[in-house]
């Protein structure tokens, strides 16, 4: 392999891994956000927002969580190549966590942690829309 390729794909390699760690703390800082929105939405009441706010966050989430596997994956790809052709044994094969299990879990803990908040708030939505409103749920404002 010749210098020119091998800094393509270092460059390569160190650009993916900056864009997975940038959108990692993107789904944090959105995750954030959306628990501290629906929290305050959740306890004036405003439930219906609640639950539209949670939904939207599975989604921006989801994105964001998608556009993480694809910079893994590309990762991955770039930084085989690097270790087969130019520094055999440079990057470990083997550790106790890999760290792409713990990004993909981080990733699908905010997702789920999004659909509970969803579905506590469906759940709300539901049973004051029906008539059924236990005090000691909520308070309907009746």
């Amino acid at each position: 392999m010749i210098r020119a390729d091998i800094d393509r794909c270092i460059n390569l390699w160190i650009h993916q891994n900056t864009l997975l760690w940038g959108r990692l703390q993107t789904l944090s800082a959105l995750q954030v956000a959306v628990i501290g929105g629906w929290y305050l939405l959740f306890s004036g009441h405003h439930f219906i927002w609640a639950l539209l706010l949670s939904a939207l966050g599975i989604f921006l989430s989801l994105c964001v969580y998608l556009l993480i596997c694809a910079d893994l994956a590309l990762r991955d790809k770039f930084r085989e190549e690097l270790d087969e052709r130019v520094a055999p044994g440079f990057f470990p094969k083997h550790s106790a966590i890999p760290g792409w299990l713990i990004i993909h879990l981080i990733g699908l803990t905010f997702c789920i942690l999004n659909g509970v908040m969803a579905v506590t708030s469906g759940l709300i939505v539901c049973c004051v829309s029906f008539g059924f409103c236990p005090n000691q749920i909520v308070s309907c404002g009746h």
